[in-house]
């Protein structure tokens, strides 16, 4: 057999694998879509509205990603001429070498056409199913919530025990900048992990990516169906306890820019009027927000230590930022934060026995 009939049936064989890999991904999501797709037919809505303008932004964001991988191996192997140059000690260079070796992979480029190939797909659906829960169960939770979060905090609504650290313009400016990032946080990890050479890591944390928003942002979120604390008046009909946050908030808002009022009011706006958003739904309880940065947290203690440990801190900050801007209810962001740690212990547990790739 000569050689390059060799190499073929060797990639032929890594694709295989690869695709076995993330069979139970592709499983998920191939069922989410036969509900997604019968969901928004029933109620007579595109449920893929939108969806080349997501694989237009996941293209923009794969292109920094790659622009940055290729800068930082051009780096490298400069580094690594330099260092033969001036004859650096061997053992400092033998760790270059390895920094590079394997950057371009059968296991590697075929996980992200993997991801880049269903995520924008699965995006698309889950966006236009979101917008569309208020149609199937009506905002009735808000009330429950705001009294469990009132007795979970001594008697107290957590956004006022907030208020004496955070009460000032510029942290709230901060803490919206932080949320907001949140939107470019989450396609960065969905392409660092399509990318990434953890063959198992990268298979657990999509499957427990496409299930903590199958469960949460779709179950989980028609069955507790609520709006949040910055749409309380609009779906009770009482100002409640969150006129004072929102008035807060919107003194701010009219001084300086806060994204969080800005795109709260547009999703009002669109939910309203029937308006279609490329990203709307409003939806408070579970936060998929949280859960998806506690699971990029998991990911990280995972991988290194110092990168958990911030990744924690961001998750932290998310949940505050989601009090402290109306979004959510804090019950909204720890039942999140549990649900999520049991989803991937429950994916751990699954890729113990359908193992098909070695263990990181």
């Amino acid at each position: 057999m000569s050689v390059s009939s060799e190499y073929k049936r060797s990639v032929a064989r890594s694709f295989v694998t690869l695709l076995l890999e993330h069979l139970p991904y592709l499983v998920m999501l191939f069922v989410y879509m036969l509900i997604g797709l019968a969901v928004e037919n029933i109620l007579e809505r595109d449920s893929l509205f939108g969806l080349m303008s997501r694989f237009r932004i996941f293209s923009f964001f794969a292109i920094i990603f790659f622009i940055f991988l290729l800068s930082r191996q051009i780096f490298m192997k400069l580094a690594r001429m330099l260092a033969g140059i001036i004859e650096i000690h061997t053992g400092q260079v033998r760790l270059k070498n390895k920094v590079s070796k394997g950057f371009f992979t059968v296991e590697r480029i075929g996980g992200f056409v993997v991801v880049y190939t269903t995520i924008p797909i699965f995006l698309s659906i889950f966006s236009n199913v979101k917008r569309s829960i208020p149609m199937i169960n009506p905002f009735t939770w808000d009330k429950i919530f705001m009294r469990i979060d009132r007795v979970l905090h001594g008697g107290y609504h957590p956004w006022i025990l907030l208020q004496p650290f955070l009460g000032y313009p510029p942290v709230t400016q901060v803490i919206d900048y932080f949320y907001v990032s949140w939107f470019f946080s989450l396609f960065a990890v969905l392409i660092w992990m399509g990318w990434s050479k953890r063959r198992r890591l990268r298979a657990q944390f999509f499957l427990s990516f496409i299930l903590i928003l199958i469960v949460a942002g779709m179950v989980l979120a028609t069955l507790f169906s609520s709006a949040g604390p910055c749409y309380y008046k609009d779906v009770t009909g009482e100002v409640g306890p969150y006129g004072p946050l929102m008035s807060y908030l919107d003194s701010i808002h009219g001084n300086v820019f806060l994204f969080a009022r800005k795109i709260q009011k547009e999703l009002w706006e669109s939910y309203a009027g029937n308006i279609v958003l490329l990203f709307g739904g409003i939806s408070a309880m579970p936060s998929v927000h949280v859960a998806t940065t506690v699971l990029f947290a998991l990911v990280g203690l995972r991988i290194n230590r110092l990168l958990g440990i911030l990744l924690i801190f961001y998750a932290i900050i998310i949940q505050i930022g989601s009090v402290h801007l109306g979004w959510h209810f804090a019950i909204d962001g720890y039942f999140s934060a549990f649900l999520t740690i049991c989803i991937w212990k429950i994916t751990g547990w699954f890729f113990n026995y359908y193992c098909l790739m070695p263990c990181d």
